[in-house]
């Protein structure tokens, strides 16, 4: 698929990344003046015929530092720990490093100002004994940047941030290539897992433009550790992962830790997701921050069961989910779950005739906000062809649900369901949403459920049902108390004939010049109850 960036509605993320990204665009590609010597790999022993010369490859390494390194034609094979010094630049110029296994990595360990620009590493994951080792590992360092390279056939991580003593600082990963990362089955242990790019230790870190794809069992790109702080995660692709491996994920782990002022923005995400695995992890999962941005996000022909989420928020607060669009996934689209202040808006859902949403697996589900503090917010949402429910909004603070618009609702026909469902709400308003039934088959028989307790101070205000061609009106709710339903309003050429009916419903007629009024109001309620004629039209030529 030819790789894309999205422009437009994205947020640009912590303001310290505006000069990482400043700095990324202008490291060099080449040897400059102030690199005071440039040494090939193979100045100090080093032959690249894929024999094992890890001593050799280190001497040229340690010479250069302060200057530049050429990996120029070859192979350079690995069989224990290589070390990049600080102050080098590394260059890709067609030569290949080749990893043996184990700890046999090129490493950078407590070092600075180090750019690796178009190097090749081959991670020769088949020779791996243990997942406990990075490709390309990343440990208690600082302005650092990895561009432009192609890495493979690993195990752990292609790219991995930490862990250390202290977090990593200033990292830029940027237009680089990762693939097959993990295996699921090894000849030298049960399995191997697999992380494209895990942050465990940073802070100040750029993940942008890169493709990763072909990941087992863990993620795309894997936020998960005990210190993340400004990270933003942007126009990267992501595809095609076995297990139930995640496209990208936060989670923040340790008692009272969060990720903080983590940014996901416009990544394209498809094929993430396995059909044979039991359960798979939501593509975007959010399970620990402050101040996350989830924005502009394209999610697509994601397979696989037991997401609750394509896009998962949890123990999250003072967050947005924004202007991402899902279409075309198996599993549930967008879970909020136990968060506070968070505003969920813009986004769009698209369902098709293969989505098998079941249960708590519905396009938009909003629930456990924690009572009494904070607010949840969803508004403008847009929901396409849900097989079952559309949304539900359990909000236990303080809560808004208003411009949603649902259209086709209940495509699986199922005989209990609903387009909209609230069953535990304080304080919460749910104004001004929209149900469009398009095809003038509505197969649901109601398109509000209220159960349980805790509605009274509950405001709900639909503002209009198109219904048309429907010969019985549809039922609007059901466990619903009269003194919170403000009004509703549907259109159609002519009253019900048949259905429960509550006082005080509207309903528009298709003609109101002929008819000579805007529609009818029901005054008795009944089945179908007594309906009369409302808002009369006066023409007034003075």
């Amino acid at each position: 698929m030819e790789r894309r960036k999205f422009i437009g509605g994205a947020l640009t993320g912590a303001a310290v990344l505006g000069s990482l990204k400043l700095q990324a665009a202008t490291s060099p590609t080449t040897a400059t003046p102030t690199h005071k010597k440039v040494i090939d790999i193979k100045d100090y022993g080093a032959k690249g015929d894929g024999s094992l010369e890890a001593d050799a490859v280190q001497r040229a390494f340690t010479e250069a530092e302060g200057g530049c390194i050429e990996i120029t034609p070859g192979t350079y094979a690995l069989e224990k720990e290589v070390f990049i010094k600080s102050n080098t630049l590394v260059l890709g110029k067609g030569g290949i490093i080749k990893l043996g296994g184990n700890a046999a990595t090129l490493r950078l360990h407590q070092e600075t100002d180090i750019t690796l620009v178009g190097v090749i590493i081959d991670g020769n994951g088949s020779k791996w004994k243990s997942n406990q080792q990075y490709t390309l590992p990343i440990h208690d360092c600082s302005n650092i940047t990895i561009r432009d390279c192609h890495i493979y056939d690993g195990i752990n991580s292609g790219i991995g941030v930490g862990p250390g003593i202290n977090p990593s600082k200033n990292i830029k990963i940027i237009n680089n290539h990762i693939r097959k990362i993990g295996y699921k089955e090894h000849d030298l242990m049960s399995f191997a897992y697999g992380n494209g790019i895990a942050i465990t230790h940073g802070e100040d870190v750029l993940i942008e433009g890169n493709l990763v794809h072909d990941i087992y069992q863990v993620g795309c790109i894997n936020l998960e550790g005990t210190a993340l702080k400004n990270i933003t995660v942007s126009n990267n692709i992501c595809h095609t992962t076995t297990g139930k491996a995640a496209g990208i994920k936060c989670y923040a782990g340790g008692e009272d830790v969060s990720a903080k002022n983590v940014h996901i923005i416009n990544n394209h995400l498809y094929n993430i997701g396995d059909s044979a695995a039991d359960s798979v992890e939501p593509t975007i999962w959010i399970e620990a921050g402050h101040g996350v941005i989830v924005d502009g996000n394209y999610i697509s022909d994601c397979p696989g069961t037991g997401a609750a989420g394509r896009i998962q928020v949890s123990t999250d607060s003072v967050s947005r989910v924004t202007n991402n669009t899902i279409r075309d996934c198996d599993g549930g689209a967008i879970f909020i779950n136990s968060a506070e202040d968070i505003l969920v808006e813009g986004n769009v859902v698209n369902c098709t005739a293969q989505t098998t949403l079941s249960g708590h697996n519905v396009p938009l589900y909003v629930e456990s906000i924690s009572s009494g503090e904070g607010s949840v917010r969803v508004v403008g949402n847009v929901i396409r062809d849900a097989p079952y429910e559309s949304i539900i909004f359990n909000a236990r603070s303080s809560g808004t649900l208003t411009g949603n618009t649902i259209i086709r609702p209940n495509r699986k026909k199922a005989s209990f369901s609903y387009s909209i469902g609230s069953q535990i709400g304080f304080q919460n308003s749910i104004v001004g949403n929209n149900v469009i039934v398009d095809d003038g088959h509505y197969q649901g028989n109601f398109f509000y459920n209220f159960s349980g307790a805790g509605h009274a101070d509950m405001i709900y205000k639909p503002d209009v049902w198109k219904v048309p061609n429907v010969e019985v009106f549809p039922k609007y709710d059901v466990n619903a108390n009269p003194h919170f339903i403000q009004s509703e309003i549907a259109i159609k050429p002519n009253p019900p004939t048949s259905g429960y009916n509550q006082v005080g419903r509207v309903m528009l007629t298709t003609d109101p010049a002929k008819k000579g009024f805007v529609g009818y109001m029901c005054v008795q309620a009944g089945t179908p109850g007594l309906w009369s004629a409302y808002g009369a039209i006066i023409n007034d030529q003075s």
